[in-house]
């Protein structure tokens, strides 16, 4: 038996790990202490039980990688967001470097030592576990993590193999949401969308006042404008028409019809032309290319698509 300064103490762990009730707290207290043969040799423990303390062990090896790669992660958000992409992009690197080594390298060791620390000796255990997780290979975690091995369960290969293996996963998941982050900076306009755009633009000039309109539940205004925005020009004339805020635009707010067609050609992002032919084809006597603008065929697409909304 091995000699303990608390005999008790640690009679008292040897048994929590026979009941499989040890935590990650009891075994980061004892890591330094072999216990293996205390419990497999001298209790002749049957393949049961030994499967059962197994097993346990796992568990607690992915809590204990959780846990570190949790604290990776959270101090790596703890930084400004220039250091954040450079520790990111330079520890991504590293790792690149590693993984496709194919012997012992010094530099590699050094570059490391932020992620993990390894030494001469460890370095191609640990780049050979890596690549068993990478080709999903089982390996006996018994055998580098048990309760005996001599004490150094806190960097084992297979967990400084797993650190890295679900590190790296990790920084290209935080580099993505980084990217799309950025991308919404540089860019906010693509954050809203179309329809918001117009919607916003349709409420400056009494759109959802108008009779119409005003008794459509709120889902079904929200499609409405979908529909408006998304339909194509001649469509959303139509449907103006059909609502009446064609006439309602001249009366409360454009006393020329130039003004007009500015203002809505600007809210759709076509030419002003665009607009005036496409209100002049709703207009049976009017002399308009109707070839070229089609208001006038969407009246009816655009009647039965306001009805379904009631």
């Amino acid at each position: 038996m091995s000699e303990f300064e608390n005999p008790e103490e640690i009679n008292n762990y040897i048994n929590l790990w026979l009941d499989t009730s040890v935590t990650i707290e009891d075994w980061l207290h004892f890591r330094n202490i072999n216990h293996w043969d205390e419990i497999n040799d001298y209790l002749c423990l049957d393949e049961s039980k030994r499967e059962k303390i197994e097993n346990h062990q796992r568990e607690l090896f992915y809590e204990h990688l959780s846990v570190i790669i949790t604290n990776k992660i959270n101090s790596l958000k703890e930084r400004d967001l220039i250091d954040r992409v450079a520790i990111i992009n330079e520890h991504l690197r590293v790792i690149d470097l590693f993984k496709n080594s194919t012997q012992t390298n010094h530099f590699i060791i050094a570059l490391l030592m932020p992620i993990v620390r390894i030494n001469e000796a460890d370095y191609l255990p640990v780049l050979l576990y890596y690549q068993q997780k990478i080709h999903n290979i089982v390996y006996d975690i018994r055998t580098d993590y048990s309760i005996s091995q001599d004490g150094k369960f806190l960097y084992s290969h297979s967990l400084n193999a797993s650190i890295l293996y679900r590190y790296e996963y990790e920084l290209n998941k935080l580099r993505i949401v980084i990217s799309n982050n950025e991308v919404q900076t540089l860019h906010p306009q693509q954050t809203e969308t179309k329809t918001d755009k117009l919607k916003a633009e349709l409420a400056k000039f009494g759109f959802f006042e108008l009779p119409n309109v005003m008794q459509l539940s709120e889902p079904s205004k929200q499609r409405l404008v979908e529909f408006i925005s998304t339909n194509g020009t001649p469509y959303s004339i139509a449907m103006f028409e059909y609502l009446g805020f064609l006439n309602h635009l001249k009366a409360e707010y454009f006393a020329e019809n130039c003004k007009l067609h500015k203002a809505v050609a600007n809210w759709f992002g076509v030419t002003e032309r665009a607009i005036k032919g496409n209100i002049s084809v709703l207009n049976e006597y009017s002399k308009e290319d109707r070839t070229r603008y089609t208001a006038n065929q969407q009246k009816q697409t655009a009647q039965n698509d306001y009805q379904k909304l009631k």
